[in-house]
């Protein structure tokens, strides 16, 4: 019996042992990576450091012009880059266009630091000849005679008149044979009889009541269509010209209180020509000498028609190709 209890109480023993060995053990975990995961990389798109783009320089400017020449570059897909002056050592084969709004000084030196790069230069001066130049020439008196034109084209009875700065007399004959390439004698069918048009020149520096007298003396004439020269734009004629139910014509956009007589604005586009012969020019036609066109705008179509607009595109074509001599119609 004792045996028997030895027995049982060291297998008792044993296995509490085995239990609290057990206990002791401790719970196996799982390693712990102390390497951190990298962050992810999205790819960006650089910006070129040196884009393709088309170089514009020699003058303000204005938003217009500004919208027109970003949409010849960008139908390139080149930048627009406007500078206040070109120096031939800032130039790369990156440049694709160069654009001139006036004659640069040092025009020479450029040409030859880019000579297979179209260079455009608008201009009235005579410029040097290049394989690479193309000069946009501005004849003022393109404008002038397409006013003359345009003024008896929508004058009824060819009652044209015109305020004109009288400090180059080839204005006054530019303008009347504009007028008269058209109507000829431009001889009214209803009196006053005189041949028209009927023009009054004075100085640039002429004063508002210089010009209004000037315009009562013409007005006599019964004048249906009035052509202001920028420099009779003034407050005193447009009143006398409202009280006289006068049309008017000119070539600078027209004051609010003209705006409901007014028919056209006239003057050179030169950008036009430009915009006109660009894929010639891309093409490496160069050497040339193209004329600024005349174009119209703030048109009053219910009396200057698009068939009327026709005939002036016409007759504008015919001039600036040389076809037209505005000195002389005869």
């Amino acid at each position: 019996m004792n045996l028997m209890r030895k027995r049982s109480l060291i297998l008792m023993l044993f296995l509490l042992t085995i239990l609290l060995a057990a206990c002791q053990r401790s719970t196996p975990t799982a390693p712990v990576s102390t390497l951190e995961t990298p962050p992810t990389v999205t790819a960006t798109e650089t910006p070129e450091a040196n884009p393709e783009r088309m170089i514009v320089s020699g003058g303000e400017v204005s938003p217009e012009t500004r919208e027109r020449l970003d949409a010849l570059a960008a139908g390139q897909g080149w930048q627009l880059d406007v500078q206040d002056n070109v120096q031939p050592a800032g130039l790369d084969e990156q440049v694709r266009v160069l654009i001139f709004l006036s004659k640069p000084a040092n025009l020479d030196e450029i040409l030859a630091a880019l000579p297979s790069r179209p260079v455009i230069v608008i201009s009235g001066d005579e410029l040097p000849t290049a394989g690479n130049l193309t000069q946009v020439k501005t004849r003022p008196e393109t404008a002038v005679f397409m006013a003359g034109y345009l003024s008896a084209l929508v004058a009824e009875d060819w009652r044209v008149g015109a305020l004109l700065p009288g400090d180059d007399a080839a204005v006054e004959e530019v303008f009347e044979n504009g007028a008269r390439f058209l109507c000829g004698n431009c001889s009214p069918s209803h009196p006053p009889y005189v041949f028209f048009p009927s023009i009054a020149s004075l100085a640039s520096n002429a004063v508002g009541a210089e010009w209004r007298e000037a315009l009562k003396t013409i007005a006599m004439d019964r004048i249906d269509v009035l052509y202001l020269d920028a420099v009779a734009l003034l407050p005193e004629v447009i009143d006398e010209a409202l009280s006289q139910n006068m049309k008017l014509i000119g070539n600078q956009t027209p004051p609010e209180n003209a705006r409901s007589v007014w028919l056209a604005t006239i003057r050179l586009d030169a950008l036009a020509t430009v915009e006109t012969a660009w894929s010639e020019i891309l093409a490496g036609q160069g050497g040339r000498v193209l004329n600024a066109q005349p174009a119209l705008t703030d048109v009053d179509a219910s009396i200057l028609t698009p068939g009327k607009q026709q005939l002036f595109e016409a007759t504008c074509r015919e001039l600036i190709e040389g076809r037209i001599y505005p000195f002389d119609v005869k």
